[in-house]
Order: C-alpha cells, then structure tokens, then sequence
C-alpha cells in the first residue's frame, strides 16, 4: 500500500486515477446535503461527508499529504469545531424565538428576486457534514502521514 511507482514522467501512476476520481466523489455529497435537510441525518450526516472524505483520501494517496492540506486549506480539526459551532447555532437560534430547543425554524428571504426557503434545520445538517468530514478528513491524514514514516 505504501509503495508507489513513478512513471517516465515522474508523476504518481495514482496521481493519474486520483485527479479524475476525487471530483467525482466530491460533487454529488452538496446535493446530499441539500437533501438531508428533507431526508434526515441518516442522508447527509455521514455518507455524504464520508464520500468527501473519500475524495480527500484517494487525493492524498495520489499526490501526498502536503497536497491536500494546500487543496482543504483549513486543518481537518478546524473544519470539524466550524461545523460544531454551525450545530450548536442551529439549536441556539429557537432560544430566541421562545420555541423549544432544536426546533425547526424557516425564514424565507428573497436574493435576485427569488425566494429561498432556508432552516434551522438545514444549519444543523451542514454542521453534522462539516463535523464528519473534519473528524474522517482528519484520521485519513493521520494515517497516510504515519504511512510515509
């Protein structure tokens, strides 16, 4: 697993296979998001972010881990604490509308003369895929950092 071989060129024989693969992981996990906000958790709070972490898994293993800490740009471990604090905000906000905690809320605003319906609902469903991928994203790089030693 930990070997590799360099072609003529002196890319990674993987490098090849990894650029094409880790966008075609990646694309389809915001549409699981979106519609884990109708689906439930079980939809967007871990197969969607365990793909994206897949994607970033298969990178790594294909250009290194230097690779993709340049391509996330932000530590695994600070993607995991954003996507707690966006949980942790969607319980909080039905404080202040005198509803009972982790009540679904909806505000409808109106950007380029369409209406958006956004939720509480879906915060928390972003901060669940946010804390996955993090926490996944995070022992993936661990592990091929501790594989190359």
């Amino acid at each position: 697993m930990g070997v590799r071989r360099r072609s003529d060129t002196g890319r990674d024989s993987a490098g090849v296979t990894g650029g094409h693969l880790t966008p075609s992981l990646r694309q389809p996990t915001g549409d699981a998001v979106r519609r884990g906000s109708l689906g439930g958790a079980a939809v967007s709070g871990v197969p969607a972010p365990a793909a994206a972490a897949s994607a970033l898994a298969i990178y790594g293993i294909a250009f290194g881990v230097d690779a993709v800490r340049r391509a996330i740009r932000f530590h695994p471990l600070a993607i995991a604490g954003f996507g707690l604090l966006l949980s942790c905000l969607a319980g909080l906000i039905s404080i202040f509308f005198a509803v009972p905690f982790m009540t679904g809320l909806w505000v409808y605003p109106v950007l380029a003369g369409v209406e958006v319906p956004l939720s509480s609902v879906m915060l928390f469903d972003l901060g669940v895929y946010f804390v996955v991928l993090g926490a996944v994203a995070s022992i993936a790089l661990a592990l091929e950092e501790r594989e190359l030693d």
